[in-house]
């Protein structure tokens, strides 16, 4: 049988479904896979690991926020806490939350 042929797979009391080893190959599909639906059609890929979400993830922040992660990474949440009550930020977010 090829990967390209259609294949049954039996679906567990719990709802699980065993991915037949010829599409775990085929797809290289280690630990996890990625579910989606478009359509009337449910699609599975192999799902980024961990560490490819991650790089992805940091490709977002600017250089920026990169520099205000780094500052702030020492503190304690009280720390950052009382740091960020006294930014605009914080300010606006009282007034919003608090009516202050």
């Amino acid at each position: 049988m090829t990967a390209t042929a259609a294949t049954i797979a039996p679906v567990t009391s719990v709802g699980q479904v065993t991915l037949p080893k010829i599409w775990r190959d085929a797809l290289n599909i280690v630990d996890r896979v990625r579910i989606e639906k478009k359509g009337n059609t449910i699609v599975i890929k192999k799902a980024d690991d961990l560490r490819e979400g991650l790089r992805k993830a940091q490709a977002l922040i600017t250089p920026e926020e990169r520099a205000r992660i780094q500052k702030y990474a020492g503190m304690t949440a009280s720390e950052y806490r009382e740091w960020f009550d006294n930014t605009p930020e914080g300010i606006k977010h009282r007034k919003e939350e608090y009516g202050e």
